[in-house]
């Protein structure tokens, strides 16, 4: 399965995943990237998930809710909600197949701004009776309420979950990391470091679970702190090289797509701009870029 942790601070929301894809204990490959953040207007989410790692033709389910979004412009919580219908169509005919699926086959785990307000929110496909093809979705929307009122900090999901609970004193130390980020006492590359480390150690003790992970974090957008969302790729506890993109649908938009476009003129004119040549694009090159980006999908696809 995964490890996914999820943590809320007053201005700033994190996420984790490590890259394992597994098959029946066994590791496959250490490269996946089980995160997709979603902006919509002033609202934003980190969307991680446990369950459905890869489909035989090799699609990650990040990249499948980035294009089921695609075209969508609608709330945080109403994108959620399309999400959870289109897992129960798509992704549990796959899961009906791997032996042992039951309660949380496939979890997505949601820290998110919306109004404002820090919020933890789950999408949850419980297999009832696979034979049967029975089956249940929940959308559920984490608060506590009363006085006085305060939100879940802390979100787990995956087969790493049972060495996650019991560390409590470390959960409450990756908090105060976080709080002292917010206060401008460290980097978030300090709070990002810790996730890593809370990852490796539970990669020692489930096979299920890659010692490599991405740390995905950001911030109220109208909140105090004006800084950048960012996210970063961790071999073990080293900062990962090569490549790496996170997946991010923005008010409908799929700006993977997008970038990927855009990315390599950007390269050229820094590049030429370095040397001492001209940066603009020619009108051939203009062309081109506006020819890709007009071709690039707009509408929802649930193809799985």
């Amino acid at each position: 399965m995964t490890l996914v942790v999820a943590a809320i601070g007053r201005e700033s929301i994190w996420l984790c995943a490590d890259r394992r894809l597994s098959i029946r204990q066994k590791a496959v490959s250490d490269d996946a990237v089980k995160i997709l953040r979603v902006d919509r207007g002033d609202d934003v989410a980190l969307l991680g998930y446990s369950g459905l790692g890869k489909t035989p033709k090799g699609k990650q389910p990040s990249e499948w809710m980035n294009n089921v979004l695609r075209g969508r412009n609608e709330p945080l919580e109403r994108s959620l909600e399309i999400l959870g219908g289109a897992i129960s169509r798509q992704i549990l005919k796959y899961l009906l197949h791997v032996p042992g699926m039951g309660n949380a086959a496939h979890v997505v785990l949601a820290p998110a701004f919306v109004a404002e307000k820090p919020i933890l929110y789950t999408v949850k496909l419980d297999i009832i009776n696979a034979k049967k093809k029975l089956y249940r979705i929940s959308n559920e929307r984490h608060e506590t309420v009363g006085p006085p009122r305060r939100y879940t900090r802390i979100g787990i999901a995956g087969s790493g979950t049972p060495f996650i609970v019991t560390q409590r004193p470390k959960l409450i130390a990756l908090l105060r990391l976080i709080s002292k980020h917010e206060k401008g006492k460290i980097t978030a590359f300090a709070v990002a470091r810790e996730f890593a480390k809370i990852n490796l150690e539970v990669a020692g003790k489930d096979n299920s679970v890659g010692p490599d992970c991405v740390v995905a974090w950001s911030y109220r957008r109208n909140g105090p702190l004006k800084l950048t969302p960012n996210f970063m790729g961790f071999k073990g506890l080293a900062t990962a090289t090569g490549h790496l993109s996170l997946p991010t649908n923005s008010n409908g938009t799929d700006m993977t797509a997008f970038m990927a476009v855009l990315f390599p003129s950007m390269m050229e004119r820094m590049a030429n701009l370095r040397a001492g040549k001209d940066g603009n694009l020619s009108e051939a090159d203009q062309a081109a870029i506006t020819e890709a980006l007009n071709k690039l999908p707009t509408r929802p696809s649930e193809h799985l």
